[in-house]
């Protein structure tokens, strides 16, 4: 027995195996992390995780229908239905998650560029501080139409258009003219 020779050839890699769909995936997901700095980590991997589990939802109905209404469909073992599950759900996150949202960025960037300064009327708008100096992706969820500033103290102002916190103090005239509609840096 301790004659027998060994067998020393390394495992063959085999694409129906699903560990292989969850490496990619976690790669997909470490690089996105890695290239983006909008935010916190945090904040990042949750947006993630969200827009990955809703390309999963937007995949199954085509998945489906592949695996159980097409004969090559039927006949691939459940390893190899997995990674193509995840293959499918990660295309559908670049073309949604990043290629539209990026067209969609920079065809509105391009329509709001012309129109950063104030140049309406002061009359009903209201102010509100957020208390905090740092831009942070919270302020992203601020209802259409609202304007930022920064006092001298460093906070970030907003600026609601009339009708939208009725409530609130009137803006200060000064820092509604030099408002914009992103946060300052």
């Amino acid at each position: 027995m301790a004659n027998e020779p060994q067998d020393t050839a390394p495992a063959e890699a085999n694409w129906r195996s699903p560990y292989l769909g969850v490496g990619v995936l976690l790669s997909v997901v470490g690089i996105y992390i890695l290239l983006t700095s909008d935010s916190t980590l945090g904040f990042r991997l949750g947006y993630v995780t969200g827009a990955l589990a809703a390309s999963a939802v937007l995949s199954l109905l085509p998945f489906l229908v592949w695996r159980y209404a097409t004969h090559i469909g039927r006949r691939q073992p459940l390893g190899a239905a997995f990674n193509i599950f995840i293959a499918l759900t990660i295309v559908v996150w670049i073309l949604l998650f990043l290629v539209a949202k990026f067209s969609l960025e920079s065809r509105i960037g391009a329509q709001t560029s012309a129109e950063q300064e104030f140049t309406g009327d002061e009359k009903g708008w209201t102010q509100e501080d957020t208390g905090s100096s740092e831009v942070g992706p919270w302020l992203r969820y601020d209802p259409p139409g609202t304007r930022y500033c920064r006092y001298h103290n460093g906070n970030i102002q907003r600026m609601f258009p009339p009708g939208v916190k009725p409530n609130a103090p009137a803006a200060n005239p000064f820092c509604l003219i030099g408002s914009k509609t992103v946060p300052p840096q």
